[in-house]
């Protein structure tokens, strides 16, 4: 049989027909196949765990804290809460993988990394110009700073402006005017705020000055330190650093992506710890006017009202349970504790535990000298606070200093009379 053109034209449509009908459904079935695979792929790293975070931590680093990784994951978990922000300083020493790990954060689509902090960070004095205000307002944000070493070599007119900033963005706002008549405003700005920074931003004053006590501090200072097993593992590391930075961010980006803040009921005991440490921080970062000559206060002390704290630290317990299912109170506690203890007055802390740890005994300032290696000035005025605020006691009693013992006279003779301060713990 002969075929005529048009038959075989029709044939050969129809063969193109058929075989374009395979490599559709060829294509189609590769195409599912792949999305299969991501899928798979996707669902392996929804099943990443607190643990895992851990080992890849591990892995690379030597962190013998590991609810300093918590508080991390949790203060970026937080960002989901509205209201109240938290913003915590990591701080500790120089080369302890404070930033190497929460820099792991910086893929994430909420966070913006700042490397660099000036008075035109947040909003320029020009019109009509890009700045970070532009990307904060209306949007919940975390800011990540991985070294603010920069911070502290600024001059004190710089930093009250930048402080001053921060202050207003705490609650949301972003304002600006020059004297060139330009006026920036940035609102609805909710911003979490992660930092890392070294022992020296306890001396930055300013901080408690400017921003009135919103911050919260993370103390890795009291890490067991094993400097022999950390070099060893920067030693090992050295070469791999550009595969560690891509494993962490891989499996907190995971991790946090595929983790929501839990609807949490707090129990009544955990509610009455959070209290009871928000008002001993509210007690330990109480600040006060001391004269410089006789190192008395010259004002009374008025400790901040601690309403924010206990809202701060109602999310920092709702986030940490958001970790896991089965994420322990007992690390919470713990946890919220070292932010007390780190983001409170150091000097006032050590006292405060000495006599409190003997609380039915009276100290001179010397005593506490023996034992803290302290300064007698700052203890002096670290105890004046503490009494004034109802803490401790204080007895003055007069003594005699200096003398010798008269055997003729049967007394001790010379030396002068003072009157010598005598405090304790008031339970």
């Amino acid at each position: 049989m002969t075929l005529t053109d048009e038959q075989i034209k029709m044939a050969q449509e129809e063969l193109g027909d058929q075989l374009k009908e395979i490599l559709d459904k060829q294509a189609k079935n590769d195409l599912e196949k792949k999305k299969n695979e991501i899928k798979k792929i996707i669902e392996k790293e929804k099943k990443i765990t607190l643990k895992d975070v851990y080992e890849t931590a591990e892995k690379y680093l030597h962190i013998n804290d590991k609810n300093r990784i918590d508080i991390i994951l949790a203060t970026a978990l937080s960002n989901q809460i509205e209201g109240t922000p938290i913003w915590l300083f990591i701080v500790g020493n120089s080369g302890d993988w404070k930033s190497a790990f929460a820099s792991s954060l910086e893929i994430l689509p909420n966070v913006k990394k700042i490397d660099q902090l000036t008075r035109n960070t947040l909003a320029t004095g020009l019109a009509d110009t890009w700045d970070l205000g532009c990307d904060l307002e209306n949007k919940s944000t975390i800011l990540l700073f991985p070294d603010l070493a920069s911070l502290t070599s600024m001059n004190t007119d710089e930093k009250n402006a930048i402080w001053g900033q921060f202050r207003s963005l705490y609650d949301g706002d972003i304002f600006k005017s020059t004297g060139g008549g330009v006026k920036k405003a940035y609102e609805n700005c909710h911003v979490t705020i992660l930092a890392c920074t070294t022992q020296a931003i306890r001396d930055e004053i300013l901080i408690h000055a400017q921003l009135g006590t919103r911050e919260l501090m993370y103390d890795t200072e009291t890490d067991t330190v094993d400097n022999d097993f950390k070099m060893n593992k920067a030693w090992e590391n050295e070469q791999y650093e550009k595969q560690m930075k891509q494993d962490l961010q891989r499996v907190v980006y995971s991790f946090l992506q595929n983790h929501k803040i839990q609807d949490i009921e707090i129990p009544y005991k955990i509610k009455e710890f959070l209290k009871k440490e928000s008002n001993k921080l509210s007690i330990l970062r109480a600040s006060a006017a001391v004269d410089r000559k006789n190192r008395e206060l010259i004002n009374p002390v008025y400790p901040e009202v601690p309403t924010r704290l206990i809202k701060q630290f109602k999310r920092i317990y709702i986030a940490l349970k958001s970790l896991d299912p089965d994420y322990p109170d007992k690390k919470c506690k713990a946890i919220i504790k070292r932010i007390v203890n780190s983001s409170g007055h150091k000097v006032r802390q050590q006292i405060l535990d000495v006599i409190k740890k003997e609380s039915d005994k009276k100290f001179k300032i010397p005593d506490i000298h023996k034992i803290t290696k302290i300064g007698r000035f700052s203890i002096k005025s670290q105890l004046e606070i503490l009494w004034n605020l109802d803490i401790v006691t204080k007895e003055i009693i007069e003594e005699r200093i200096g003398g010798h013992w008269d055997s003729y006279e049967n007394k001790i003779i010379g030396g002068k009379i003072e009157e010598v301060s005598y405090y304790q713990y008031k339970e």
